[in-house]
């Protein structure tokens, strides 16, 4: 059937494109649909992610079932902003109270519940006092590090439209070679 290239088997050249050819069809679909790299660039999410951490995201999770709390997602709260790495905290329906630098779930059918947060460093915890009562069709992502984050305690909940995908691996931290990097030049 593919006679035509017989002539052309064992060259480097062909071989070469071939390579990158089949690369490419298993590549392109790969990240389009299936999974997408990122990185951590900031410190709103520390201890448990740090700056050029590099992450990947899984883009269909969302498609088959609902996010859940303590999800860590890639998502973006509008247009124009960047897209930013966030736990969810808060589901549609729900009543998300943050006092005393304690966080406190109503549920839709009135359960209270406060969250264990084992995760977070307690320094990176902020004094407030807030309460939000999230809509149906939305989430409340807030970061690790309370106190330097910027999440819907400022920009609101989001949609499930804003949520790019669920961070599925952290594949390594890029800081290292970033620091080298920036020795040099």
């Amino acid at each position: 059937m593919f006679k035509f290239f017989d002539h052309w088997r064992g060259n480097a050249i062909f071989e070469f494109f071939k390579v990158v050819i089949i690369s490419l069809l298993i590549i392109i679909p790969v990240r389009s649909f299936l999974m997408e790299p990122f990185y951590v660039k900031g410190s709103s999410m520390e201890p448990n992610f740090y700056s050029y951490d590099y992450l990947l995201i899984n883009k269909l999770k969302y498609t088959f079932s609902a996010p859940q709390r303590d999800d860590i997602v890639v998502a973006k709260f509008s247009d124009k902003s960047p897209y930013v790495i966030k736990r969810i905290i808060g589901l549609p329906n729900e009543t998300v109270e943050i006092k005393d630098k304690k966080v406190k779930i109503i549920e839709a059918n009135g359960n209270a519940i406060y969250l264990d947060e084992t995760y977070l460093d307690p320094n990176n915890l902020k004094n407030e006092t807030l309460t939000f009562k999230i809509p149906t069709d939305k989430y409340l992502l807030l970061g690790d590090n309370r106190k330097v984050s910027y999440d819907s305690r400022q920009q609101g909940p989001i949609s499930i439209e804003g949520i790019k995908g669920k961070v599925m691996l952290k594949v390594l931290n890029f800081d290292p070679i970033v620091q080298v990097i920036n020795s040099i030049i």
